[in-house]
């Protein structure tokens, strides 16, 4: 018998739940591990839920601008200052127009990145925060200690996705200046008088 016993011929190979690999609700244990076998096998992602960060953000923002360009911004390290006030990044990544990776220290203890997609005549700005407090919070399988865990943990995601959208919509507004719909993209940076100015930079900030 191998590792997974029967159950392993309970499942099609590659298929779980609904035909896709990683879904593993409402089987049992040993199928589980068979799912997990198969997500890892095609490229998903099967992780315990215990290994979510407290702050696992995403978010997408348009700006009507030139890849380039707002790549040169990514990378000016006195822009990180400003986006990410209580937060000290460290570049592990430059990827050039494609965007950049941080890790992240201070309040958050964890990683960032920003990766740039062309789109259209302009770029959407993929922005991942994953990150847990310096300071771990009780997180108690049961009970009170654990609900005010979760809700600060709420508090905190919604207080980062707020503070990012707050950017990068100044930025979009920088970046597309008096842009009318419909008008081309800009292609070049905004004036270097006007605040931070999009120079590359990198290392810590």
């Amino acid at each position: 018998m191998g590792l997974l016993g029967d159950d392993a011929a309970s499942l099609p190979s590659g298929r779980c739940v609904d035909g896709a690999p990683g879904r593993t609700d409402g089987i049992g244990p040993r199928a589980e591990a068979r799912c997990r076998a198969a997500a890892r096998h095609a490229g998903g992602v099967a992780k315990p839920e215990t290994s979510r960060p407290v702050v696992d953000l995403t978010d997408d923002t348009y700006i009507a601008c030139s890849p380039s360009v707002v790549a040169q911004v990514v990378a000016d390290a006195r822009r990180w200052k400003q986006w990410w006030p209580d937060l000290r990044l460290t570049t592990t990544r430059d990827r050039g127009v494609k965007g950049r990776q941080w890790s992240v220290q201070g309040r958050l203890v964890g990683s960032a990145e920003i990766w740039l997609e062309p789109w259209w005549d302009g770029v959407l700005v993929h922005y991942y925060l994953r990150a847990d407090p310096r300071v771990p919070w009780p997180r108690a399988s049961r009970g009170p200690v654990s609900r005010r865990a979760e809700l600060r943990g709420a508090e905190e995601r919604q207080s980062q996705a707020r503070h990012w959208k707050q950017q990068v919509h100044r930025l979009k507004d920088e970046l597309e200046g008096r842009r009318q719909p419909g008008e081309a993209a800009a292609t070049t940076p905004t004036s270097m008088d006007d605040g931070p100015h999009a120079r590359p930079g990198g290392g810590s900030a």
